[in-house]
């Protein structure tokens, strides 16, 4: 039988902290969820999946970015929270998984009112839209408009994946993401995190 003691004081000093840095792991998964959230953010800002493809785009007439929209309530909804040991990275807004990883929706017909501006004359005003044949929406505020109700009928929207959170279908991350992610805890392990 062989038994080995440990006598240095700087090995030892180095052991205790490894212990205490492993029993509160928060600050490192803090530090990953800020990581995860800031490369998925930026995906909206390249348009790219997070294996680097780029996302199939979405016909845009006013030249925003694919999955931007007219708030940004998306991107801004992404966030990273811990509770313990346990790392949440989420994206809070419902229309989120569509977009991640596709898919079709049913439409039930409905009707809906629309109001178009128009000239002193009464005549529509057009647009640039569809060449020259899109109408100006009306802001209520706009005096000269016409109202008018349109009945839209049952349909189907397919909308392709277009991945910005860092994972998969079944829940595995990508390559990339995993590499950064064992990069941060090598980093916080070895102490070279400034914590």
């Amino acid at each position: 039988m062989l038994t080995i003691e440990v006598h240095d004081q700087a090995v030892r000093a180095a052991l205790d902290a490894l212990q205490r840095r492993v029993a509160n792991m928060a600050p490192a998964l803090q530090a990953i969820g800020e990581g995860m959230v800031t490369r998925t953010k930026g995906r909206f800002d390249t348009s790219t999946d997070p294996a680097g493809g780029t996302w199939k785009p979405k016909k845009r007439p006013d030249g925003r970015k694919t999955l931007v929209g007219d708030s940004g309530d998306l991107r801004r909804q992404i966030t990273a929270s811990v509770a313990g040991n346990a790392l949440t990275v989420r994206a809070s807004a419902v229309y989120a998984a569509i977009h991640q990883f596709g898919g079709t929706i049913q439409r039930a017909a409905y009707s809906k009112q629309v109001r178009h501006r128009t000239d002193a004359k009464g005549q529509l005003l057009r647009s640039a839209i569809m060449g020259g044949r899109g109408l100006v929406f009306a802001k209520d505020s706009h005096k000269r408009a016409v109202t008018r109700w349109f009945e839209v009928g049952a349909h189907s929207i397919t909308i392709p994946a277009r991945p910005f959170l860092p994972i998969r279908a079944d829940g595995s991350l990508y390559p990339a993401e995993q590499r950064e992610i064992v990069a941060q805890i090598e980093a916080w392990l070895a102490g070279r995190d400034g914590a």
